[in-house]
C-alpha cells in the first residue's frame, strides 16, 4: 500500500532536561510556557493539520497535548542529549510519522521553543517563499555586519572574571586602522527562529543545509533566542512588554 504524503509537517523540539536552565521549555513567560509561546503560533499560522511534539518527556508531552499538539511518540533517551544534533531529532520524526501513521512529508518546519517571540504571520510568509521559491532550505536571518572581522579581538588571558586581556583578531588586516561601518560587509546570522527543510534532501545529503539555501530576515524580537538566564530576564523584559501592547 502506497503511503500517503502531506506538504508539512510542523515540528517542535522540546526535550525534558537542559544544561543551561532547568525544564526550560516549560519556563514561563508572562504565564505562558516557551512551549506554549510556540505552539500557539504554529497552530495558528494553519499550514498543517500534524504540528508534532518531539519530546523524551512525559511531563512536557502532557503539557503539549494539552496545548493541542500531536505527540504520537517519545524521542528515546540516546537522542535527547546535550550534544544530539537537530538532524537526528528530524529524521527521527519522520521515520516515526511514517511507521506509527503511515505519513511522509515532502517538508518539515522546525520550530524551537527557544526563541518564543515569531510571529505566527512570519511563519506563513516563510513557508510561503520556501515554496515560492522552490527551496531545498530556509532559514531565518539577521544582519550582523557590524560585527566585522575589523572589529574582532580574542582573548589571550582572563584578568578578572570580566576583564580580559585582548589581542588581535588573527585574520584582522585593518588592526589599528579604525573602521568605517558602510565599509564592511553585509552578513547574515541564522538566528534559529524558523527552519523549513526539503525531507528528500535533508535525507540524500544527510544535512540540514543542503540544495538552494535561502535567508529571510526577522527583526530583533523574533530573533531572541533564550540560552541562558540572561537571556530568560531580557525574554521576560520582552514579553512584558509585549503583553502590555
Amino acid at each position: 500500500m502506497l503511503k500517503r504524503e502531506e506538504d508539512l509537517m510542523i515540528l517542535i523540539p522540546a526535550r525534558g532536561g537542559s544544561k543551561g536552565i532547568p525544564r526550560k521549555n516549560l519556563v514561563e513567560l508572562e504565564g505562558q510556557s516557551l512551549l506554549a509561546w510556540t505552539s500557539k503560533v504554529a497552530l495558528n499560522s494553519s499550514l498543517s493539520r500534524h504540528v508534532v511534539l518531539s519530546t523524551d518527556s512525559e511531563e512536557v508531552a502532557q503539557v503539549g497535548k494539552s496545548l493541542g499538539l500531536s505527540v504520537p511518540f517519545l524521542r528515546p533517551p540516546e537522542i535527547a542529549k546535550d550534544n544530539t544534533l537537530q538532524i537526528e531529532v528530524i529524521k527521527h520524526a519522520l521515520s516515526e510519522m511514517k511507521k506509527t501513521l503511515n505519513l511522509n512529508f515532502e517538508s518539515i518546519m522546525l520550530l524551537q521553543p527557544t526563541t518564543p517571540f515569531r510571529k505566527y504571520k512570519t511563519v506563513q510568509k516563510a513557508y510561503e517563499c520556501f515554496i515560492k521559491e522552490k527551496a531545498d532550505t530556509l532559514i531565518t536571518i539577521s544582519e550582523m555586519s557590524r560585527m566585522d572581522q575589523s572589529t574582532m579581538y580574542t582573548s589571550s588571558k582572563e584578568l578578572e572574571s570580566d576583564l580580559y586581556l585582548l589581542q588581535d583578531f588573527e585574520v584582522n588586516l585593518r588592526s589599528h586602522q579604525g573602521t568605517l561601518r558602510q565599509d564592511f560587509k553585509e552578513k547574515w546570522w541564522r538566528n534559529g527562529s524558523i527552519y523549513i527543510f526539503n525531507s528528500y534532501t535533508l535525507i540524500n545529503n544527510n544535512s540540514l543545509y543542503g540544495g538552494k539555501t535561502i535567508g529571510l530576515t526577522t527583526d530583533l524580537v523574533e530573533s531572541i533566542n533564550i540560552d541562558t538566564f540572561s537571556d530568560l530576564n531580557f525574554a521576560k523584559i520582552v514579553a512584558m512588554g509585549l503583553h502590555k501592547n
